[in-house]
């Protein structure tokens, strides 16, 4: 983020039409192509009624810088052993006009079904923290708009099962759902 930020923006941020993926979703769930699907369709119902709100604080968003659009481990390279770094990042296939939530958000979801794995990391608030420390901006409504996104994409699951379609993905997104009823 910091090497990119006298990279002048160029094109617009990436826009999901989230009552779509809500619709795509609930017709998975209905169609009972997901396990556990009367406690999707329970949550999914519940979502409903905060879809506007979620919506409403995510497209609010500034986007006014890059954003990686890919952000794993899989696209970092480093020569330091963990935690150390740094670590160099390629594979910019989706870069973008943005906000680092966005960044933020898809890589803890990778995480979502191995929680183990973080060792009690939380990895939106330690992006947050390395942005104020090299003095790039976070927004002061960063943690409303991470739970904002967390949530869209929880619910989005059943509506994107071609990407991520494993059983322990599904089942911890229906939970990380069901935290924000």
């Amino acid at each position: 983020y910091e090497a990119s930020a006298t990279v002048p923006l160029r094109g617009g941020r990436r826009e999901r039409d989230w009552l779509a993926m809500y619709e795509k979703a609930r017709r998975h769930v209905l169609d009972r192509a997901v396990p556990d699907a009367q406690r999707w369709k329970a949550a999914l119902k519940k979502a409903h009624r905060r879809l506007d709100k979620w919506i409403a604080v995510w497209d609010e968003r500034p986007s006014d810088h890059w954003v990686h659009g890919d952000l794993h481990l899989g696209n970092a390279m480093t020569r330091c052993g963990p935690p150390g770094g740094p670590a160099l990042l390629f594979d910019f296939a989706w870069t973008r006009v943005g906000n680092w939530i966005e960044d933020g958000v898809y890589l803890e979801h990778l995480f979502w079904a191995q929680r183990e794995r973080l060792n009690g990391r939380k990895l939106i608030s330690m992006l947050a923290h390395q942005r104020r420390d090299r003095g790039l901006p976070v927004g002061e409504d960063w943690p409303q708009l991470a739970d904002a996104g967390r949530a869209l994409m929880a619910m989005s699951t059943p509506a994107t099962l071609y990407d991520h379609g494993n059983a322990p993905h599904i089942a911890a997104s229906l939970e990380v759902l069901e935290r924000y009823l």
